[in-house]
């Protein structure tokens, strides 16, 4: 079943090129086809990974709905806040026995980064007169955060190997990298190649938590 992922990999490298070279009917067709390939190949793997398949499937589903434009913005984030939630609801438990002096060092990370970066896009969103959309941000920041917290401290669960939590890390690191550039090039200021960017960190973190999760359970590889 290998195969299936590396279709997940080769559409996403396709789906890189239409981004980057405004081919918006083949960004139509590979935004989608790059989770659609990935959850396939996870269904056939045995373990309990429902909650991860439920992040996966809802992520597919914002991906179709921001293919939408800008008046499904609402429902697509609602889709991948759902999705982290479950996300978070997979790395279970969200922290390890001794693990709370991290968690509690990595939670004020992530507190002051949010701060931080919550402060620049509400003054983006109150100069554009979108300011009716920051709690709905704020609360994605939350729920990307606590997954970012959860997937981190699987480096402390005994039940996860190394190279497991290692790529789960890695993993929601990029997602997290790949919303916040989202929301900066959305709320705050475009920058070069931001929709490349975005794509690059999103695909890479999705299909890391996945890989993750594989070696999580058969601590063979994928």
């Amino acid at each position: 079943m290998t195969w299936l992922l590396a279709l997940s990999g080769l559409c996403a490298i396709v789906n890189w090129w239409a981004v980057e070279r405004r081919q918006r009917g083949w960004v139509v067709v590979t935004k989608p086809a790059v989770m659609v390939f990935l959850i396939v190949w996870l269904a056939g793997v045995s373990g309990d990974i429902t909650w991860l398949m439920a992040g996966l499937t809802l992520s597919l589903v914002g991906d179709v709905l921001l293919l939408g434009g800008l008046r499904f913005f609402k429902p697509g984030l609602l889709a991948f806040l759902a999705a982290h939630i479950c996300y978070v609801l997979y790395f279970k438990p969200l922290i390890p026995v001794g693990a709370f002096f991290p968690a509690g060092v990595i939670a004020f990370f992530l507190l002051g980064l949010g701060i931080w970066f919550g402060r620049r896009v509400y003054r983006g969103l109150r100069q554009t007169g979108r300011i009716h959309l920051f709690r709905a941000v704020a609360g994605y920041m939350l729920a990307i955060s606590l997954m970012v917290l959860a997937a981190a401290l699987r480096g402390f669960d005994p039940d996860w190997s190394a190279a497991a939590a290692l790529c789960a890390l890695v993993g929601a690191l990029l997602f997290f990298a790949s919303d916040l550039m989202n929301a900066h090039r959305r709320f705050v200021a475009h920058f070069a190649h931001e929709e490349l960017a975005v794509m690059v960190t999103y695909h890479l973190g999705q299909i890391l938590l996945a890989v993750s999760a594989v070696l999580n359970m058969t601590g063979t590889g994928v």
